[in-house]
C-alpha cells in the first residue's frame, strides 16, 4: 500500500483513477458542462434567428408602405452615469459620493434619418434613484429631473419628444426639402416608449420596435455614442470643478451637430444594413427594391 492507502499494482492504480475521475466530472460544475454549452449555443442561435427575421419585418415594411430612406428614422437613447462622466482616477468628493450616485446620470434621446439630412437635436433628462441623490445635481439651466422606477414619467417624456420634437422636426425637414411620403420610426422595444393610448394617432408617421439584441442597430448606435464619448476628456477637468451637467450637454450636443456627420451616418446605415449606394429607394424615386 503507498501513502495514500491505495495498493500499488497497475491495476487497481488504474481502477482508482477511474474512480477519481468519474467523481470528478459529476462535479455539479462539469457534470452541467455539456447542457450549459448547448444553451449557450442555442440561446446564440436564437439571437441570430431574432435577428434575420427583424430585419426581414424591417424590409417588408419599407417596401410594403414604400418608405423612402430619407423617412426613415432611428431613435436611441444613451445614459452617461456619474461614473462615465467622472475621470477613473476620481471615485468621491468632499462634494460628491459616487456610491449614491453610480445609477443616477444624463439620460440623452438620439434621433437621426437614414440619410443623415435630419438630425434632430439632442433630448435630455437626468436620472435619479433616490431624493436623496438627487442633492448632488447641479444644473446652470433646467433639466427635467425624472425616478428611473417612474415608468409613467418616462412613457410622458417619450411622448413628448414624439409629438412635439420627433414628428414637427421632421416635418419641418420634409417641407424644406420637398421630400414627402409615411415615416417609419426603429424605436427599442421597452415598456419606456409606450405612447399613451389618448396619443393622436398620425397616420403618416409609423414605429417599427425592435429587439435590443440586434447586432447591426447595435453596431450603428454603439459607433455613434464612441464618437460622442471621445469628445469628453476635453471637458471632463471643467465638469470636475462645478459638477454642472450642462457642460457635457452641451459637449454632447456638439460632438452630435460636428463629428456625426451626415456622410458618416450615411455610410454606417448602407455598411449595417446593406443598403446600395445605386439604390433607387432615395427622395428622388421612391420605386420599391429589395434592401438586403
Amino acid at each position: 500500500m503507498d501513502e495514500f492507502g491505495v495498493s500499488s499494482t497497475f491495476g487497481t492504480k488504474q481502477r482508482w483513477l477511474r474512480r477519481c475521475w468519474t467523481r470528478f466530472m459529476n462535479l455539479p460544475q462539469f457534470r452541467n458542462a455539456p447542457k450549459c454549452t448547448e444553451n449557450l449555443t442555442q440561446s446564440s442561435n436564437q439571437i441570430e434567428v431574432s435577428d434575420k427575421k427583424f430585419i426581414q419585418e424591417f424590409i417588408h415594411r419599407l417596401n410594403e408602405k414604400n418608405i423612402i430612406r430619407d423617412n426613415i428614422y432611428i431613435m436611441f437613447m444613451k445614459k452617461y452615469t456619474w461614473k462615465t462622466l467622472l475621470p477613473n482616477t476620481q471615485t468621491a468628493t468632499k462634494e460628491i459620493d459616487i456610491q449614491k450616485l453610480q445609477n443616477d446620470g444624463l439620460t440623452i434621446i438620439f434621433c437621426t434619418n437614414a440619410t443623415g439630412s435630419c438630425k434632430l437635436s439632442p433630448f435630455y433628462f437626468y436620472e435619479y434613484e433616490t431624493q436623496e441623490a438627487l442633492k448632488y445635481f447641479k444644473s446652470e439651466e433646467a433639466i427635467s429631473q425624472i425616478l428611473k422606477t417612474d415608468i409613467l414619467k418616462h412613457q410622458q417624456i417619450f411622448a413628448d419628444w414624439y409629438n412635439n420634437h420627433f414628428i414637427k422636426s421632421v416635418i419641418k425637414h420634409q417641407q424644406e426639402t420637398n421630400v414627402s411620403g409615411k415615416v417609419l420610426l426603429l424605436v427599442k422595444n421597452c415598456k419606456e416608449f409606450i405612447l399613451p393610448k389618448d396619443t393622436k394617432q398620425n397616420d403618416d408617421f409609423e414605429m417599427l420596435f425592435f429587439p435590443p439584441n440586434i447586432k447591426r442597430i447595435h453596431a450603428l448606435t454603439q459607433n455613434i455614442v464612441e464618437i460622442i464619448r471621445h469628445r469628453f476628456k476635453k471637458v471632463s477637468k471643467d465638469f470636475c470643478t462645478s459638477y454642472d451637467m450642462n457642460i457635457y450637454i452641451k459637449s454632447i450636443c456638439k460632438s452630435w451637430a460636428n463629428y456625426v456627420t451626415p456622410g458618416y451616418i450615411k455610410s454606417s446605415w448602407e455598411k449595417f444594413f446593406n443598403f446600395s449606394k445605386s439604390d433607387s429607394r432615395t427622395k428622388e424615386n421612391t420605386t420599391s427594391t429589395a434592401l438586403v
